[in-house]
């Protein structure tokens, strides 16, 4: 699975009446606050768009809400002492320093750990969960979670946030095969997933899934009211669907054409015992012998696994 790596450093102010220099940042703690600072590299290129869409290709930035909690233990089922955002990361970042929205410092206790967690996108904390500030359910929204982090102010080195992708992304795509006439399939109207579930939030302490059921279904977005063209060449249909992970190794789709005619609860299924978290799906929907088949392969955030399905 590609995943985000953001490197934690914790620098302490540092005070001396000599004008020998101290070599290293925990060589003398004197007392004063050590500020929480942040550095940032991007293990893979996968990065996260300020705008909502699949977080894929090697440019662009992302802004992270970054989480803390004190205690000898963590207990995210209460409020977060603190929290703020970053600023701009750039997908290109190799150890670049984050600019934190308001500084944050460790406990003066060293015997006080600051356990932290970060998320993308933008939200707010409530009972134990991290809710989305303005939750996407049209399925054009990614999400990064990351593991925990916990440092102190004698424990400021080697911390590590480390970034995954806990959706499901479908990437739908249309292609003219046997037993059809050169363009007599016509144009795809719409794509809808039947049964399937958006994200609306993360539950802090295991980063589970806060979700919600899209019962109407979950029509595939930018296909316009004349259709997309299906060709001898496979053809996009459509963005990217996020979805949140299924329980089994299928789901339906109801496909609707230009002129009318419509395939419903088209079974796509994948090798994988389910639709998988952090993993790209490629449906490819052929339309073969006046009959339509679906086929799943891996692609984008992580590779392995196919799939197939037919519509009739």
């Amino acid at each position: 699975m590609k995943t985000f790596i953001f490197s934690a450093l914790a620098l302490g102010m540092m005070a001396s009446c000599s004008n020998t220099e101290v070599e290293g940042i925990d060589a003398v703690d004197n007392g004063e606050p050590v500020a929480i600072q942040l550095s940032a590299g991007v293990q893979t290129n996968v990065v996260a768009g300020l705008s909502r869409a699949a977080i894929t290709g090697a440019d662009g930035v992302f802004v992270a809400t970054v989480l803390g909690w004190e205690g000898s233990a963590a207990d995210y089922s209460v409020a977060a002492k603190w929290n703020t955002t970053t600023n701009n990361i750039s997908a290109q970042a190799n150890g670049d320093v984050i600019t934190l929205t308001e500084a944050e410092y460790y406990n003066p206790s060293k015997e006080v750990n600051t356990y932290m967690k970060a998320y993308y996108p933008e939200g707010t904390v409530t009972a134990g969960n991290y809710n989305f500030t303005t939750p996407v359910k049209d399925g054009t929204q990614d999400i990064l979670v990351s593991t925990e982090v916990v440092g102190n102010r004698s424990n400021t080195t080697n911390k590590v946030f480390t970034f995954t992708h806990p959706l499901t992304q479908l990437n739908f795509s249309a292609i003219e095969g046997n037993g059809w006439g050169t363009g007599s399939v016509g144009s795809v109207k719409s794509i809808t997933l039947k049964d399937v579930s958006v994200a609306t939030g993360v539950k802090i302490s295991d980063n589970s899934l806060v979700s919600e059921s899209i019962v109407a279904g979950l029509a595939v977005t930018n296909i316009t009211e004349a259709g997309i063209a299906v060709g001898k060449t496979d053809t996009p249909m459509g963005d990217p669907v996020m979805i949140v992970p299924t329980t089994k190794n299928e789901i339906l789709v109801d496909v609707v054409m230009a002129d009318g005619i419509s395939f419903s609860n088209v079974k796509v299924t994948t090798t994988d015992d389910t639709f998988m978290a952090g993993k790209a799906y490629t449906i490819t929907l052929t339309f073969n012998n006046k009959k339509v088949a679906g086929t799943a392969i891996v692609t984008d955030w992580t590779t392995g696994g196919t799939g197939s399905g037919t519509v009739e």
